[in-house]
């Protein structure tokens, strides 16, 4: 969610300082998940089915605001106001 918001919004650090905020974001969560395959805390597929269903959530919710949005007869760049 957080990569979405950086990469949506129109900052005042955008270039260089942005992409590498946006990246280390994206990468924390597969750190993460790396971490803990690594220590035997979980299995390889317990992680993925956590990406994936963490995805899918993250897509879904987008979706119902969107459709909530429209209901509203509002656009995204009128709610972010």
């Amino acid at each position: 969610v957080l990569v979405y918001l950086n990469a949506r919004q129109p900052w005042w650090w955008a270039g260089p300082t942005r992409r590498l905020l946006t990246a280390l974001m994206a990468l924390w969560p597969m750190v993460v998940g790396g971490s803990r395959v690594y220590l035997d805390a979980h299995w390889a597929s317990d992680i993925m089915g956590g990406f994936l269903l963490g995805t899918a959530h993250f897509f879904a919710s987008l979706w119902i605001f969107g459709r909530w949005l429209a209901r509203r007869g509002m656009t995204a760049a009128e709610a972010a106001d």
